[in-house]
């Protein structure tokens, strides 16, 4: 029996109205049509299994989830926590495919904090708290936890679980919390290696006239000075003999 040729439709637990409390919002467990519930649990290969796991898949991302039960809603609809729907739109159709081996249990889980936050609180103790509803944990998820202490919500990553990339969540596990990575300050802008583009020199207007204070006065023709002729000499005396008015 493969379930996997047909696609189902994700929507939120919270939408759910029944009466089925197998699952909650901050677990990793969905309820699944009735109808597929059934088909899984009479599949005799899964039967030696007290937990049953579901991979919803589409072209580029994937999710693995615990089932919680069967729901008589619509029969193409499964509900799942909040927290997929920061891997797949709600509503988005998706392709199913029940797991037949069980992941190996958890040596070691990293988790990287997103939050401030989490360094007030006693992490070890929140995230335990937070992870024994879980049944099933895969690197790459991000949660938001609710710290009870403090009564806040707040983001963190999980880097990776050992000994594979989905385990099985049983008993105690070592916890590793990786730094957060403090904010570079800003980059300043890198200078161009172009010569700067000068600006056309401006043209400046050439001075004004300088007019004469003269030329505003009346206009007076001048007469050109007489050229005398040159006084006598020694050279140039009279030749004849001068006469005065009183002689006979």
């Amino acid at each position: 029996m493969y379930l996997s040729s047909k696609m189902v439709y994700l929507f939120p637990l919270s939408m759910y109205d029944g009466e089925q409390n197998v699952a909650t919002d901050h677990a990793d467990r969905c309820l699944l049509p009735h109808y597929l519930w059934e088909r899984i649990i009479q599949d005799e290969t899964l039967q030696n299994h007290d937990l049953y796991l579901m991979e919803f898949s589409n072209d580029t991302h994937h999710v693995t989830l615990s089932v919680g039960g069967g729901h008589h809603d619509d029969e193409s609809l499964v509900f799942v926590p909040q927290w997929v729907f920061g891997i797949f739109s709600e509503g988005a159709p998706v392709r199913y495919k029940p797991l037949r081996t069980i992941p190996p249990h958890a040596t070691k889980i990293t988790i990287k904090p997103l939050d401030n936050m989490l360094s007030h609180v006693d992490m070890n103790e929140e995230v335990s708290r937070y992870l024994s509803d879980w049944h099933v944990l895969e690197e790459g998820l991000m949660l938001q936890i609710h710290l009870q202490s403090i009564d806040y919500h707040a983001l963190m990553y999980i880097e990776s679980v050992e000994p594979s990339p989905l385990v099985l969540l049983r008993g105690e596990v070592p916890l590793e919390v990786v730094p957060m990575e403090a904010e570079e300050p800003p980059v300043p802008a890198r200078p161009s290696t172009q010569p700067p583009i000068q600006p056309p020199p401006s043209i400046q207007p050439p001075p004004p006239t300088q007019i004469p204070e003269c030329f505003f006065g009346p206009m007076v023709p001048t007469t050109a000075k007489p050229v005398l002729p040159p006084a006598p000499t020694q050279k140039n005396k009279f030749p004849g003999v001068g006469r005065r008015l009183c002689d006979p």
